[in-house]
């Protein structure tokens, strides 16, 4: 008899605002475990810094904003371009939401009412 255990992993870089108790009960309450990248090794979290990135220039950068609802606006924005609107090379170029609808067009699957 084998005995899986999984376990959910929250990968962090080493910033100063990660240490706080606040930020560490969460995901213990979750059954999850926490674990930071090597100091000096960012492309150990490569994706989230690439998104950061993305969104430091594209967001945060680009508006000056009075109210902390004005930036959550802002972002939805851009996450709502950034997931659907953006072509993808893994795509060959097209965008999440054209490769959705060319498969919807080619799929032999018909739902019954």
């Amino acid at each position: 008899m084998f005995r899986v255990s999984l376990r959910l992993l929250l990968r962090t870089d080493n910033d100063p605002e990660f240490p706080s108790e606040a930020f560490a009960s969460w995901p213990k309450q979750q059954c999850m475990a926490i674990q930071c990248i090597q100091p000096g090794k960012p492309i150990q979290n490569d994706r989230i810094e690439r998104f950061n990135r993305l969104n430091q220039d594209e967001v945060l950068d680009q508006y000056l904003v009075a109210e902390l609802d004005d930036v959550r606006e802002a972002d939805r924005e851009f996450l709502n371009d950034y997931d659907l609107h953006r072509p993808l090379q893994a795509l060959d170029g097209m965008t999440p939401v054209e490769e959705r609808d060319r498969h919807a067009r080619s799929s032999t699957f018909e739902a019954s009412g």
